[in-house]
């Protein structure tokens, strides 16, 4: 019988698959200087993160969106 990973290792691929795709579909390849003020009024509270490429992006970008 093969081995088939637990509903815990599925669910943490399917939460990094779904957080790097958000973070791809909410970024703008084409200009990189859309950035907004962080004292804009229209964006109350919010925090901008940069992520640098490496082996555990998706850990990160998860962590980030999470917190």
């Amino acid at each position: 019988m093969p081995h088939t990973p637990s509903n815990n290792t599925l669910t943490r691929i399917l939460a990094a698959l779904f957080a790097c795709s958000l973070l791809w579909a909410c970024s703008d390849s084409n200009d990189n200087n859309n950035v907004i003020d962080a004292g804009d009024p229209d964006f109350p509270g919010y925090t901008v993160v940069s992520l640098e490429p490496g082996d555990d992006l998706e850990t990160r970008a998860l962590d980030a969106l999470i917190s």
